[in-house]
């Protein structure tokens, strides 16, 4: 976290959302950030489609991609991010397949080979790179989060 608040001003946008995502103090107040201008559903998706990819149960694999699609991808939603129709066909024509079979080892292997919110989460990661990072770091946010920074205590929490 020292060094990223450090070197920052050094990185590019892809590097600086990397960056970003890694240190979970950083990625809460970007979140903070992305609430305030009324798009922390992108962050929040593109987070879940990590998780649902990294598991390694196919139970959860299943939960969380119903979860993404009921949550972000599903027209009307809460948190509904914004997509084309053409990709939120596609990935709810993919979903039903996973969720016609019974066998939920088979659904999950299906999504890993098939990966159908590969589209999405490309799409909100450009997103976030090129216009959500930049606002972020130009309007002073991420330079008042390493200002604000309580380094001793993080120091003496481990």
């Amino acid at each position: 976290l020292r060094r990223i608040g450090k070197e920052y001003k050094d990185y590019g946008g892809a590097e600086l959302l990397d960056a970003i995502l890694s240190c979970r103090l950083l990625c809460a107040n970007f979140r903070d950030y992305l609430h305030t201008i009324l798009c922390s559903e992108n962050l929040s998706c593109y987070l879940q489609i990590q998780k649902l990819k990294s598991s390694t149960s196919p139970e959860l694999k299943i939960e969380l991609a119903k979860h993404i699609i009921s949550t972000y991808i599903k027209v009307g939603c809460a948190q509904e991010i914004n997509i084309d129709d053409y990709a939120r066909q596609n990935i709810a024509a993919e979903l039903e397949k996973v969720t016609e079979t019974e066998d939920v080892v088979l659904a999950a292997a299906y999504l890993q080979e098939n990966d159908p919110f590969r589209e999405v989460e490309v799409l909100l990661y450009q997103l976030m790179e090129k216009d959500s990072v930049p606002k972020y770091v130009s309007g002073g946010h991420m330079a008042n989060f390493f200002a604000e920074f309580d380094w001793d205590k993080a120091k003496n929490t481990k």
